[in-house]
């Protein structure tokens, strides 16, 4: 199908049937092609870059939104797209830098204070962070990102009340954000509010049983709180999503161990480790007794890769 170069609303559409369908490879594939005819397109450009950051290309994404902002350096959208793929590279400055010139050509947006406040809190520039969640807050107080980024500085800083409250506040904002309850639900846990915490996991449960990491830090105030067998109930009920994962396998051999069930528990550690035996660092950091045991340093060698 022959497109108008200059139908900018027929290449998005095009690009976003490509989204639709899955199709990232065939969208690179047609928009490679595109741009070799019409590299002008800076639309063209823009939509090979993102068909690129959804195949987790990010490098060659960026070089196809650099064309883009080459041929129209105040398109906003592709400094948007360049800055999430410097996020994800773990670029986290380089990602600053191209919000802060969306900010420059488009004004404050409450969306990318917040996105700003996130690079600075992966960089642990806390208060840099804090800075920049308060002016999406100041920009709309109902901009729930950056009261979850409130919550979660908060919390990594020790202040565990201040991040409840922020937490508080982005599940009243919005009672169905899975995301907002698991940090809501870590934070009341570290503030020693072990009844609200359980409560606040059964919720993110409800909501999204594929978190795995709630359910495992949820199994683990269990085990705090009333030991291996309370800490392995919870993991029983996560099992029907979870039970191929190693992680999983590796906590529940972990607990199986520690409540006195070695046979069950060397099993389900030789199965973890034909699974991922990279991933036994996380076992013996969670249970470093285990390093001792003779049968556990035995499947750990005959394992070995």
């Amino acid at each position: 199908m022959a497109i108008n170069p200059e139908n900018e609303a027929a290449l998005c559409e095009l690009s976003h049937c490509f989204d639709l369908s899955d199709a990232q490879q065939a969208s690179v594939t047609y928009f490679k092609e595109f741009t070799n005819e019409h590299p002008y397109s800076f639309v063209a450009w823009f939509n090979l870059g993102n068909a690129l950051s959804q195949l987790e290309r990010h490098e060659e994404s960026n070089e196809a939104l650099d064309l883009c902002l080459a041929i129209d350096d105040g398109f906003s959208s592709a400094l948007y797209s360049k800055a999430r793929n410097y996020l994800m590279m773990g670029q986290y400055q380089e990602a600053v830098t191209c919000y802060e010139e969306v900010l420059r050509i488009d004004g404050a947006h409450a969306l990318t204070f917040s996105y700003i406040g996130e690079c600075y809190e992966k960089m642990e520039r806390f208060e840099q962070a804090m800075i920049h969640y308060d002016q999406a807050i100041a920009l709309d107080p109902n901009w729930i990102d950056a009261w979850i980024g409130r919550g979660v500085v908060n919390d990594m800083q020790g202040r565990f009340s201040e991040a409840v409250r922020d937490l508080l506040v982005a599940v009243k904002l919005q009672p169905d954000h899975a995301d907002a309850w698991y940090y809501l639900a870590n934070a009341l846990g570290r503030a020693e509010r072990y009844e609200e915490a359980l409560e606040a996991y059964a919720r993110l449960h409800a909501l999204d049983p594929g978190n795995i990491d709630g359910w495992l830090d949820h199994a683990e105030i269990m085990l705090g709180l009333k030991g291996p067998e309370s800490a392995l109930k919870v993991l029983r009920d996560a099992e029907t999503v979870h039970r191929l994962d190693a992680r999983y396998r590796y906590r529940k051999a972990s607990y199986l161990l520690r409540s006195g069930q070695q046979q069950q528990g060397l099993l389900e550690l030789e199965e973890a480790l034909i699974s991922d035996h990279a991933a036994h660092k996380h076992f013996l950091e969670l249970y470093p007794e285990a390093a001792a045991m003779p049968q556990v340093i035995h499947l750990l060698e005959l394992h070995k890769q």
